[in-house]
């Protein structure tokens, strides 16, 4: 899973998720070269029902928030290397600067525009919800919960001419209530994380940052760093852990 591919400066980037653009061509090159296929989105949920058996070397390229630099930076490695990807939008921030908790002021960066959306789309990549506004699903009324989920979606259908199956978490908060919610609301699937049990509606993801080396890389697309971080999420110091994200995330601190 990745959030921006651009050149920023560490300062501007506190979280890591700005993925340099050499960095970025040089890890799809070393997929493409290690003979790994790109699954969508869709054969990945199929792989979840049972449907489709996992091929033994594939892997699924997701983005979060739905930045400027996907469509300028991205989306063009991704047309050379052969490979899709699923992107998920914040539908009510479309064309404009990121404004929540950790990416606005001087961490503010440009997303996609609804055109920029349709042409990705027309080429062959996915897109999904992210909410309307990029809400922290867990800490806001069930009610508005529920708007947040299922009006995106409807919104961002229309817009695009095209049903949307796919949603991503914010910040990669969810509980079981906050799934029912997503399942009831239409989706077929949804991105989570290992907190909770793998499924259709919280299918795991790895967060690919700018830190990361190239054996890291192949560590994450392996699924041995899946397991561990599995692992990790099950004990005391993973749950400890979770509570101070929480916490950070309740102050600003976490994107």
């Amino acid at each position: 899973m990745y959030h921006r591919v651009a050149d920023t400066p560490h300062r501007n980037d506190p979280y890591g998720l700005c993925m340099p653009p050499d960095r970025f061509e040089a890890q799809m090159k070393a997929l493409k070269q290690a003979g790994y296929r790109c699954l969508s989105l869709s054969e990945v949920l199929a792989c979840y029902q049972g449907q489709m058996r996992p091929p033994r070397r594939a892997f699924a390229i997701t983005f979060d928030d739905g930045y400027e630099d996907n469509f300028q930076t991205a989306w063009p490695v991704l047309r050379a290397c052969g490979f899709t990807a699923t992107i998920f939008l914040v539908v009510e921030r479309l064309g404009r600067m990121t404004d929540w908790p950790g990416q606005d002021g001087p961490y503010a960066a440009p997303l996609m525009t609804l055109e920029q959306a349709r042409q990705m789309q027309a080429g062959g990549i996915t897109m999904g919800s992210h909410t309307l506004t990029h809400a922290s699903l867990v800490d806001i009324p069930p009610q508005e919960a529920r708007r947040q989920i299922a009006r995106s979606r409807q919104v961002l259908a229309e817009r695009l001419g095209q049903p949307v199956h796919f949603f991503s978490y914010p910040y990669d908060r969810l509980n079981p209530d906050i799934i029912e919610m997503v399942r009831d609301s239409g989706y077929l699937g949804a991105c989570g994380n290992s907190a909770l049990p793998p499924g259709p509606f919280n299918m795991w993801r790895v967060e690919c940052q700018r830190t990361d080396s190239m054996f890291l890389f192949r560590l994450k697309v392996s699924g041995l760093y899946h397991r561990f971080l599995h692992l990790r999420d099950q004990t005391h110091f993973g749950q400890m852990a979770r509570k101070i994200k929480r916490l950070l995330s309740l102050q600003g601190g976490q994107i």
